[in-house]
């Protein structure tokens, strides 16, 4: 702990100085107060600079990149991108697992199970990422809330399957999971 105190220290007077962090290209919010007091004097706020503009563009980005901004490179995985493979990868698991030979042990076991999880992934991460896109008083007339109750009804059914699965019949919930699953993901594109 004592030697990480004098990094933590340095790391934190290095990110919180407005003239380092400029100089650093770093996009720290602004304080919400306009007039800084520096030795009794109000003094206007420093603004940070995140690099060159483009010599033509007009408007100011605020020093945010767009689309539009040569500097911009989407994350390969975010939340919302993380849902959608979750959703896709359990649709090619419940398809997998339907054309698969039906014996314990088997591959059908294995892939009825991990479409399971991969759909409880799938679903709790839309409830994280998604949740402020569903609107109670549109009902089923909106998209999103078609979605979330289909991608929902699909996720119980397919846990419903595997936990009845081998002694009792489980054939109508997994169908039902399977084709609510690709139901919620074919409203959505």
């Amino acid at each position: 702990m004592t030697k990480a105190l004098p990094v933590l220290i340095l790391g934190t007077t290095l990110l919180s100085n407005p003239c380092i962090a400029g100089s650093l290209n770093l996009n720290l919010p602004q304080p919400e107060a306009p007039i800084y007091q520096v030795a009794g004097r109000s003094t206007p706020p420093i603004t940070l600079a995140t690099g060159p503009t483009a010599a033509g563009r007009s408007g100011s980005n605020d020093g945010m990149f767009t689309k539009d901004n040569e500097q911009y490179q989407p994350h390969w995985l975010t939340g919302s991108k993380a849902h959608q493979y979750l959703g896709l990868g359990a649709l090619a698991l419940v398809a997998l697992a339907a054309v698969s030979p039906k014996e314990e042990d088997s591959a059908h076991e294995y892939f009825a199970v991990s479409a399971t999880a991969l759909a409880a992934g799938a679903a709790t991460t839309g409830f994280i990422y998604h949740w402020d896109d569903f609107h109670f008083e549109d009902g089923f007339t909106d998209p999103d809330n078609l979605h979330m109750m289909l991608g929902l009804l699909g996720t119980l059914a397919m846990v419903a399957a595997v936990s009845e699965a081998p002694e009792a019949g489980h054939a109508g919930p997994g169908i039902l999971g399977g084709v609510a699953m690709g139901t919620a993901i074919k409203i959505t594109w």
